[in-house]
């Protein structure tokens, strides 16, 4: 199993909010698990273009972040969310690992 370390910043939730993120060009996310706090983030959507064209079943991802509560976590995919006509990540779920 490998390790990927993904840039992130932490995000504010809401429609609007993501609507403005993926104009930016800014792939909105979230990391979910039993008993773990819920933390949502962003990050480059060239990096979403990436992991499109790969299998990740088996990589664990490393959150690097200037905000406290999110860098150091390790997550794998659970769920990425394409947009029907350009195939581009726009929402993805991860779960802690």
């Amino acid at each position: 199993m490998s390790t990927i370390e993904l840039n992130v910043e932490p995000r504010q939730t809401g429609k609007s909010v993501s609507v403005k993120l993926r104009a930016k060009k800014l792939t909105p996310a979230v990391i979910y698990g039993k008993g773990q706090e819920n933390l949502t983030f962003c990050f480059e959507e060239k990096f979403g273009e990436k992991m499109k064209k790969q299998r990740h079943e088996d990589v664990t991802f490393e959150l690097k972040s200037e905000d406290a509560a999110l860098n150091g976590k390790k997550a794998k995919i659970k769920e990425v969310t394409l947009h029907p006509l350009t195939r581009i990540p726009t929402h993805i779920d991860f779960v802690y690992a």
